[in-house]
């Protein structure tokens, strides 16, 4: 009961403290809400549909971004190069402090570097700051 007060206190701190970061921000952050991620999939996927001339701002985006379906749900991922590794663009600001929690216990509580190392190699946009 007291881990799970103690892990409740420290992600709302870690939110809070998110929440002042991307105030401070411009608008080209990779940290998203829930409805600039929508948007932006949205944009993607009407990007790569597009038949008539794209704009350079089109292009910019779908150099940054595509679209993946899997199953029912489609997850916005940074581009495969050529080692084929697919790294997710995480959807909210509110789902960082669970996946870096995880990272964090999965790599044995080991240090910044290592954690970083480990969330890196499957998002793209967790570890802006």
């Amino acid at each position: 009961m007291e881990e799970q007060l103690l892990l409740s206190d420290m992600k709302n701190r870690f939110n809070n403290r998110l929440i002042e970061l991307i105030s401070t921000k411009g608008q080209n952050t990779q940290i998203f809400t829930e409805a600039v991620y929508l948007e932006m999939k949205q944009e993607v996927k009407k990007f790569k549909n597009k038949q008539t001339k794209k704009t350079p701002s089109d292009y910019q985006r779908l150099k940054r971004f595509d679209v993946m379906t899997i199953g029912e749900v489609e997850k916005l991922i940074g581009p495969v190069k050529e080692d084929n590794v697919i790294k997710y663009i995480q959807s909210s600001y509110r789902r960082k402090f669970e996946v870096l929690h995880a990272a964090h216990i999965s790599i044995g509580h080991g240090g910044r570097n290592r954690m970083e190392k480990e969330v890196n190699s499957k998002f793209k946009n967790i570890q802006d700051r």
